[in-house]
């Protein structure tokens, strides 16, 4: 799970990406099927926003194959069989198939084959039916990229040789571009590196504050870099581990900026502000200077936080994935940098654990925020002293300062994910009821429900899908 943050900066939302699907069939077939829809509800998120805007003459949809490893060890013998054709087939994956492809079809090109392996034998029949399938899908990914394969095919052998720089500025890259291509191709460069960064030959984030950086040496940049800040603690025996020794420390999710300049030595100036810059961490101080990395965070609520009182004017919000739109969860990256995000806003004391975040900000309003529902609702709630003055406009127009917040990293993390927007009841936000009810409009005008909600507070806010005031 530590890794999961990193999903959506690595994995490609293009329209040329195919995903292979590996199921361990030596877990139990509930675990199997709880993998397999996480997966591809992650897929379905990511391109959501490339199936939004195109046309129904081209087949978009990423395309996805499912396989099934380690068939000898099965947990079920009969459940792995080998037929009259000379092929494996796990009754399983024959059966959960058609219900998947119904499901996702509509967003995901799968495979109607469930490919049974032993990833031992590289040669072996069900592993050349994969390869060929793998062919077939690369060739209609290529043909969807249009000319630029061609002029990546002079490219990927070239770059290679500048792997040792690790990472440069755009202007740097295109440079080198011109020069093994002959040609000035400026107007190329966006579409050559959307493609290299596609088939992991380089890694490059469009649209956000490293934009202006290639990352030439993915490997460098994956394992020796995120892999070690994020390394789970369940790995103790690796050799990787044994180069790691902050790992131990890491498990509080905090780690000062002097190991971390150990921990890299050379390269922590580039290191250090693009852990930031993808929001992985935040950097914070007390006696020292630490970075808090909220994705390693391991306990659960705190219970010194969001006490008990009688004096307070409460509010609150919930954001829900919306159950009818294109997508079904938020991503697992999304929560992690909401919580650094918190600390763009000017705050005191603020707390955060796994799923959740508590601590005060403007005005003294507390705010407890906090990921439910398995991924996919945000709880926001904040209270604020009754003998404030105006403490009930102040309470309204920081609710509306923290939906912005709570907005603008969803559309990061998840682009085009459709939410409903729900008002918290009053009197459970008050009584500490979890999880507090949660009201929509429609529900609050039907059935006169006013006395849940702060008098005057269905103001209008406008959050992703536009399709939901409140």
């Amino acid at each position: 799970p530590e890794y999961f943050v990193t999903h959506e900066l690595f994995l490609s939302n293009s329209s040329h990406a195919v995903f292979v699907l590996l199921v361990d069939l030596s877990q139990s077939q509930i675990t199997r099927t709880s993998q397999v829809e996480y997966w591809l509800k992650f897929v379905k998120t990511r391109f959501s926003t490339l199936l939004a805007r195109n046309n129904d003459e081209v087949d978009m949809r990423p395309m996805v194959l499912i396989c099934g490893s380690n068939r000898d060890r099965a947990t079920d013998r009969l459940d792995v069989q080998y037929d009259r054709t000379k092929s494996w087939k796990c009754l399983w994956g024959d059966e959960i198939l058609p219900n998947l492809i119904e499901r996702f079809g509509g967003f995901l090109n799968i495979h109607n084959n469930f490919f049974v392996l032993d990833c031992r034998r590289a040669r072996s029949r069900q592993m050349e039916n994969l390869l060929k399938c793998l062919k077939e899908y690369g060739a209609k990914a290529v043909t969807r990229a249009g000319s630029v394969p061609k002029a990546c095919a002079t490219v990927i052998p070239k770059i290679a040789t500048i792997r040792d720089q690790l990472v440069m500025t755009r202007a740097q890259f295109g440079g080198h571009l011109n020069i093994w291509l002959n040609a000035d191709v400026t107007h190329l460069m966006s579409a050559i590196l959307k493609f290299l960064d596609d088939i992991g030959e380089v890694v490059w984030f469009p649209n956000s504050a490293l934009e202006d950086y290639v990352f030439v040496s993915p490997p460098w940049l994956c394992s020796d870099v995120i892999g070690r800040v994020l390394m789970p603690a369940q790995f103790p025996n690796r050799s990787f581990q044994s180069n790691n020794p902050l790992a131990e420390q890491m498990k509080s999710g905090r780690i000062t900026q002097r190991q971390l300049e150990t921990m890299f030595q050379q390269h922590h100036t580039v290191v250090i502000p693009l852990l930031e810059q993808l929001e992985l961490c935040v950097k914070l101080k007390d006696e020292f200077e630490y970075y808090i990395f909220p994705c390693r965070l391991l306990h659960g609520e705190l219970e010194d936080v969001w006490l008990r009182g009688s004096s307070f004017v409460y509010l609150g919000r919930r954001i829900r994935v919306k159950s009818s739109g294109n997508t079904e969860m938020f991503t697992a990256g999304m929560f992690p940098r909401l919580q650094v995000r918190l600390y763009s806003l000017k705050n005191r004391s603020l707390r955060l654990w796994k799923n959740g975040a508590c601590g005060y900000f403007q005005n003294d309003i507390e705010c407890l925020i906090e990921l439910i529902d398995d991924g996919t609702c945000v709880d926001i709630s904040m209270r604020i002293s009754k003998t404030r003055p105006g403490c009930n406009s102040m309470i309204r127009d920081f609710l509306q300062t923290m939906m912005k917040v709570v907005e603008s990293v969803i559309q990061t993390s998840c682009p085009n994910t459709q939410v409903d927007l729900f008002a918290l009841s009053i009197s459970n936000l008050n009584d500490h009821s979890k999880p507090a009810n949660g009201y929509s409009l429609e529900m609050l005008l039907e059935h006169k429900l006013g006395d849940l909600v702060m008098p005057n507070d269905l103001t209008s806010v406008t959050i992703i899908s536009h399709e939901v005031v409140m």
